[in-house]
């Protein structure tokens, strides 16, 4: 048994895959995590439109990622200032972020279609990767 197991919310336990929390126990359900610079940016970030609204990245260095992206990892050539924005694991990305960035949305193809996705990690890795190597001249 796990410890500190009474402190997570009992809205993550005993989800339909495992009743009984034998053999799963949630992490980072739902978290968003923003590091910055408290000396250059005053303004508190909450939301990734927060994110935008400050930073304003010019759109060609924005890259989405989303189950449903109209492109592959692989077709772009990635900025060298590059943006790479990965929604919650379990809902995506925010739909009003998207809107209107369609052609900026990107998906990992997947070999089978029996296969319908990765977990957030490991497709995170694989675009980095991709992202990394063709700066690098892969």
């Amino acid at each position: 048994m796990i410890p500190n197991m009474s402190n997570v919310d009992p809205n993550y336990l005993a989800q339909a895959w495992d009743k009984t929390n034998d053999y799963s126990v949630c992490k980072n359900w739902g978290s968003t995590g923003f590091f910055y610079d408290t000396t250059k940016i005053k303004k508190e970030l909450n939301t990734w439109q927060d994110f935008l609204d400050i930073r304003k990245p010019p759109r060609d260095s924005l890259y989405f990622f989303e189950e449903n992206g109209a492109q592959s990892v692989y077709a772009p050539n990635y900025q060298h200032d590059a943006y790479l924005v990965f929604g919650c694991e379990s809902k995506g990305l925010p739909l009003a972020i998207l809107d209107g960035l369609e052609d900026r949305m990107f998906h990992l193809p997947m070999l089978d279609k029996r296969v319908r996705s990765l977990n957030l990690a490991n497709v995170a890795t694989a675009v980095i990767y991709q992202a990394m190597r063709s700066q690098f001249g892969g």
